[in-house]
């Protein structure tokens, strides 16, 4: 004679064994980051042209970071960027075409996971970056808006 066992049961006893299985192995990992506070970012950070996309569409465009620190967690910095073709362009906080362009920016560093957030001050950019090792860091742009731009980069130190 076959019984059958209720689904709910069944599917309860299956949830029970799978839960049971993989909680007992998972251990807390600790993160360790190439730079312990903000005054050990201070300095001129610059990239190669990368490709950026914006409004008019694709473009080569290469970046300077300079950072400078308030606290071992808040920062503020400038971000200037200028395009390899000079017939190709982005803008300004006010809205006009420009080939190269300096912002200003205010941050926050986070050592539990080696990152840090910058914003501008008169647009809606946002630099993510993560720090790779002591001299290098990987930016991820992203501007919503009238004047979209997006693009992920690396940064040397100088």
């Amino acid at each position: 004679m076959v019984r059958k066992i209720p689904s709910l049961l069944l599917f309860s006893a299956t949830c029970f064994v799978s839960f049971g299985i993989f909680s007992t192995n998972v251990e807390a990992e600790t993160l360790s980051c190439a730079i312990a506070s903000a005054q050990e970012l201070e300095g001129v950070w610059e990239s190669d042209v990368t490709q950026v996309l914006n409004k008019q569409g694709l473009l080569e465009v290469s970046g300077v970071l300079e950072i400078k620190a308030k606290t071992d967690n808040i920062l503020e910095g400038q971000y200037t960027w200028k395009t390899k073709e000079e017939t190709k362009t982005g803008n300004n906080s006010e809205g006009v075409k420009v080939i190269e362009d300096t912002e200003t920016l205010y941050g926050v560093f986070n050592p539990r996971n080696c990152t840090l957030k910058m914003v501008e001050t008169k647009e809606s950019g946002i630099h993510e970056i993560t720090i790779l090792n002591q001299n290098t860091v990987e930016q991820i742009f992203m501007q919503s808006g009238e004047y979209p731009v997006v693009y992920i980069r690396t940064l040397e130190r100088k």
